[in-house]
């Protein structure tokens, strides 16, 4: 994983240079997003994630990604579980949303 970020690393650094927001590298971790890198802008609104921390994929950006762009909506080999975590922080709680 260390190749991958430090590969990624340059490209972030240029894509937060020109957007000023948060920006992540991250991957699907069965209903998880795993966040391998973050760049943060200092004018970006301020997010709950951190390098190497993992948060439900639903109540993620990336994650929602990621399960939008998942062979039948659905993170790669897993399904969604009947009932979802919900931290404060996360808009949606019902499966039903996702599906």
């Amino acid at each position: 994983m260390r190749e991958l970020c430090d590969a990624a690393l340059p490209y972030l650094g240029d894509l937060h240079d020109a957007t000023q927001e948060n920006v992540h590298l991250a991957v699907p971790d069965g209903t998880d997003t795993l966040f391998l890198e973050k760049v943060t802008g200092r004018r970006a609104t301020p997010i709950v994630s951190r390098t190497g921390g993992r948060l439900p994929a639903h109540c993620t950006a990336t994650g929602k990604v990621f399960l939008a762009l998942a062979e039948d909506r659905r993170p790669p080999h897993r399904t969604l579980p009947a009932s979802l975590r919900a931290p404060s922080s996360c808009p949606a709680s019902s499966p039903a949303t996702w599906r």
